[in-house]
């Protein structure tokens, strides 16, 4: 299982604001987001020798959906297939390049091209090596930039910041943390920009983990209350869940 955890890997995720914005119109984004919706991802490594087992190339494929109201089924008409290819060119640095071709399953989805450069860095994700306390300093920045649309392109920029204690509790490991997050979009529907902050706290369950190893799956459910500190989207105060599972 362990050595195929480094070929084979997915993830599945649902986000639900009491404050998103209204309609099926999906956002391609994987963290900034300003309505609620589901994504489901598979991922399988490509055998190229890169130099390096932290250099790699990737094909993946994922279905997209909104959420309306409580339930997390998909409403139909946003359903959004996509397959595509992700390249990890350096080593050192989580930066990933991917190309994906949409494919339409609902009247809102589209059929088009998908272009996206992502950056993240941070720590303290699971507790350091040879830490003696209880609790530990966690922070991680990510962003992301995507076009969509080879003829007429829609752009998305987005970005999120946290900082926060993290400790454990058995097996379980919660982190307290403030979240910064952007997003700005330029798409048929006009620009629109959202900039909100708030407290949070995420509980962590890993599964498969070991002293010397990273958890083979990965339970997080986040609880955040996001302020609308500027921006043009009609997204009020209100709070953010997020369920996801890595595996």
């Amino acid at each position: 299982m362990r050595a195929l955890s480094q070929t084979l890997w997915g993830s599945a995720s649902l986000l639900w604001r009491t404050n998103a914005t209204p309609g099926q119109e999906l956002r391609f984004g994987d963290r900034v987001l300003s309505q609620s919706q589901g994504i489901l991802e598979g991922n399988a490594r490509i055998p190229l020798d890169l130099g390096s087992p932290d250099r790699w190339i990737a094909g993946f494929s994922r279905i997209l959906w909104t959420i309306d109201g409580a339930a997390p089924t998909p409403q139909d008409e946003s359903l959004q297939g996509g397959v595509g290819l992700k390249l990890k060119p350096f080593a050192s640095q989580s930066i990933i390049i991917g190309v994906e071709r949409l494919i339409s399953l609902g009247a809102f989805s589209r059929d088009d091209w998908l272009f996206r450069a992502s950056a993240s860095k941070g720590a303290g994700f699971e507790r350091p090596i040879g830490q003696k306390g209880k609790s530990w300093l966690f922070w991680s920045i990510y962003g992301d930039i995507a076009a969509i649309g080879l003829s007429k392109t829609d752009l998305q920029l987005s970005g999120e910041a946290r900082l926060g204690r993290a400790a454990e509790f058995g097996p379980i490991q919660i982190t307290p943390h403030l979240v910064l997050s952007g997003l700005w979009q330029d798409d048929a529907l006009g620009r629109s920009s959202l900039l909100e902050g708030g407290p949070g706290l995420t509980i962590s369950l890993p599964i498969g983990a070991g002293v010397y190893k990273a958890p083979m799956q990965k339970i997080d459910l986040t609880v955040q209350y996001r302020n609308n500190i500027a921006g043009t989207s009609r997204n009020p105060n209100g709070v953010t869940v997020t369920l996801s599972l890595s595996f």
